[in-house]
């Protein structure tokens, strides 16, 4: 509905599409999530009378509707009699009508401000916990090899997270084009010995004169631009070219969360699994305690690649007492336990 609705501005009228969509949402049978859409559309251009005639169609025919549109018609000020009657609304409606998440303007009522509030707050534990699973998903897949679903699970991270400043998304990302792009050449380099059997084998690495170009630019321009530094070392990493792209993380002058994950995760994939814990440890005092599973989970990994797996086990347990789902750590688990 979203997408429709921007086609119809782009070739119509604004007072077209309003009179349009609200048609639209009068006659037509629309599931939640398209009224919804229509019914914010409305209200970004302020057709109060649009949204209130709905209303009175829900209201006429016993059917459902969102508190956040009437609170919206309400706008600042709620009568008294009517803020018991509301505030018990909500509170007996579970599904998404009575999602209040959505309305931000403050109101005069205490009791309604604070159900805004407390719906904000669980939609923000939702929201991460929903993230936190689709990445231990995508984890699990791909040490699994189930492509379709691995595809399926990191289209929908791009969707949802599409503008994401986490480095551990944008990383899952890049790791999936190169791997994909992987994939594509090498059933290319397949097809091709088929067709030709005398033809030699295609490399799939990087050419070293092209390797020699990227790492010169790339070094030059994180000098001449220190703001492109953090996105050229992604870009290195997502070629796993991870020396590249540590050269460059380590000349950021702001050593942030982000830096040092990424440096401890190249270093990582590089088997430089000693480097990895020292550059963790060493930035411990420094770490937001939120991030801290993060940076045990790179233990675990940079333990297992040094070969101790009874050490990576026991911080695997230390993960699991605070977090349950955390990643992939129970999968690990089960596995670095066959190996014990």
């Amino acid at each position: 509905m979203e997408a429709s609705i921007n086609k119809h501005l782009k070739e119509n009228s604004i007072s077209y599409c309003i009179d349009f969509f609200f048609q639209k949402l009068k006659i037509e049978t629309l599931n939640f999530k398209d009224s919804q859409s229509i019914i914010f559309f409305l209200q970004a251009h302020n057709q109060k009378k649009h949204v209130y005639n709905w209303i009175l169609q829900k209201l006429k025919f016993n059917e459902s509707f969102s508190f956040c549109h009437l609170l919206w018609l309400l706008d600042y000020n709620i009568e008294p009699e009517l803020e018991d009657l509301i505030t018990q609304a909500i509170k007996y409606t579970n599904d998404e009508y009575g999602d209040c998440s959505q309305f931000t303007i403050n109101t005069n009522s205490k009791k309604i401000q604070n159900l805004i509030t407390k719906a904000l707050d669980t939609k923000k534990i939702d929201f991460q916990q929903f993230k936190e699973e689709l990445i231990e998903k995508i984890e699990y897949c791909r040490l699994n090899n189930l492509e379709d679903t691995y595809k399926e699970n990191i289209n929908e991270l791009k969707a949802e997270f599409k503008n994401s400043s986490d480095p551990k998304i944008n990383l899952l990302i890049t790791e999936f084009e190169h791997q994909n792009l992987e994939n594509i050449l090498t059933k290319t380099s397949k097809k091709y010995k088929q067709k030709n059997t005398e033809a030699k084998e295609i490399d799939l690495n990087l050419d070293p004169d092209y390797k020699k170009y990227l790492i010169k630019t790339s070094t030059d321009l994180s000098k001449q631009n220190p703001n492109l530094s953090y996105d050229l070392s992604l870009l290195a990493n997502s070629l796993q070219m991870h020396q590249l792209s540590e050269d460059i993380l380590s000349n950021i002058l702001d050593q942030t969360e982000s830096v040092v994950w990424l440096r401890a995760h190249n270093f990582i994939k590089s088997k430089k699994f000693l480097k990895a814990l020292d550059l963790i440890d060493s930035n411990l005092d420094k770490i937001n305690p939120k991030y801290l599973l993060d940076y045990n989970y790179l233990k675990v990994l940079a333990w297992k690649g040094l070969g101790e797996t009874k050490k990576a086990l026991q911080i695997l347990d230390e993960i699991l007492k605070i977090k349950k789902n955390y990643r992939n750590t129970v999968i690990l688990k089960q596995l670095y336990l066959k190996e014990v």
